[in-house]
């Protein structure tokens, strides 16, 4: 029978004051004796054994959502909006981020008077501008003296059937651009601060809804579709963002991608003209369960 010899590395978890300066490192050693494992069966019990302890590791360090400063971009309509009012209900420091600033000072004002929480700041930029995007990371980064969570959630939709390919402003294809290369800035912009604020979080709203990229015509410039290329966009953000957590694993802050629903009534479904198959509410349902 196979001998399988498990070693179990050390975890260190680190934790700042609310003030943001480092009040001490604590090392929590979480330490398994090599042992002569003689079983795949006591393998896996050894291993499941070890998650939880880990996990309450790492939660004991979170702050509650009270003491949090969140950066939603997208956050005027849609699934944004939705997470900036839960968010900000309770008691979360809410960064809401938009392309239009009228409307973003007004659903910042909304979002006060909905739940009577005067933590809120609106920033604007349009990401379809590299340098707007960069521009926005700068701001925060002078604004805010922590940041522990960053949702990259704006995105260009499908686009109405038969539209023709859009480019940015920096002449790359619009989803490409606005839903991958957008986020990469944000967080290559913001990861100083998100360092300073372990245990921080990166999350890309991705979509299950992907398409195989064409390194021979990443411009998309031939046979263009704006499904499809807003499929490409997401296995972009997605197959990023699985490097990013590689990159990032021994850093304190964590890097993950998710498919929020399927067709949800937001404004970009909307314009696209098909049909919804779930709503925003549902997601909270899921959330909850």
């Amino acid at each position: 029978m196979a001998v399988v010899l498990l070693v179990v590395p050390a975890i260190s978890c680190a934790f700042r004051s609310k003030t943001g300066s480092t009040l001490s490192v604590i090392f929590i050693q979480l330490k398994y004796v090599s042992n002569a494992i003689q079983s795949q069966a006591l393998l896996k019990r050894l291993a499941a054994d070890l998650v939880l302890p880990v996990q309450r590791c790492i939660l004991c360090f979170v702050r509650p959502i009270a003491e949090q400063t969140i950066l939603v971009s997208g956050a005027t309509s849609g699934l944004g909006l939705a997470l900036a009012q839960a968010l900000a209900k309770q008691g979360a420091t809410v960064l809401l981020h938009g392309r239009d600033g009228k409307r973003g000072l007004a659903t910042l004002d909304e979002i006060k008077q909905q739940t009577g929480n005067e933590k809120l700041r609106f920033y604007q930029a349009d990401l379809a501008s590299l340098r707007q995007t960069f521009e926005l990371t700068r701001q925060i980064a002078a604004d805010q003296p922590r940041l522990d969570v960053l949702v990259n959630n704006a995105a260009v939709g499908f686009g109405k059937e038969g539209a023709k390919r859009e480019t940015s402003q920096d002449e790359y294809e619009l989803r490409f651009a606005v839903n991958y290369l957008a986020p990469y800035v944000l967080v290559e912009g913001l990861l100083p601060l998100l360092k300073d604020s372990t245990p921080a979080r990166i999350v890309n709203v991705a979509s299950v809804g992907q398409a195989a990229l064409d390194f021979e015509d990443l411009a998309f410039e031939h046979g263009y579709s704006g499904v499809t290329a807003y499929r490409r966009s997401k296995l972009a953000m997605i197959a990023w963002t699985f490097d990013l957590a590689a990159r990032l694993a021994e850093s304190g802050v964590t890097a993950n991608t998710l498919h929020p629903a399927s067709l949800m009534p937001t404004k970009m479904v909307l314009e696209s003209g098909w049909n919804v198959m779930s709503t925003v509410e549902e997601v909270w349902k899921r959330r909850s369960v």
